[in-house]
């Protein structure tokens, strides 16, 4: 769908990455709202922390160790 057509119908395209999507998660107070403060805190944590574990990896690696967590 055309990017004006999304927007005219009030429509977002959800974040690309996972750095992206705890970005949005933080800057929406409602939904920080649904979470204890020392939960999120945790989870944000965890998911840097994952992030930064990841960076640089090309995607077969990525894959592999996914894979080998889940």
């Amino acid at each position: 769908m055309p990017v004006a057509e999304r927007a005219a119908l009030g429509l977002e395209r959800l974040p690309g990455s996972l750095a992206e999507a705890l970005a949005a998660l933080e800057a929406d107070a409602a939904v920080c709202g649904w979470f204890p403060p020392q939960l999120l805190e945790s989870y944000l944590g965890v998911k840097r922390t994952e992030i930064d574990l990841l960076k640089g990896l090309v995607q077969a690696e990525l894959c592999r160790r996914s894979a080998q967590v889940y």
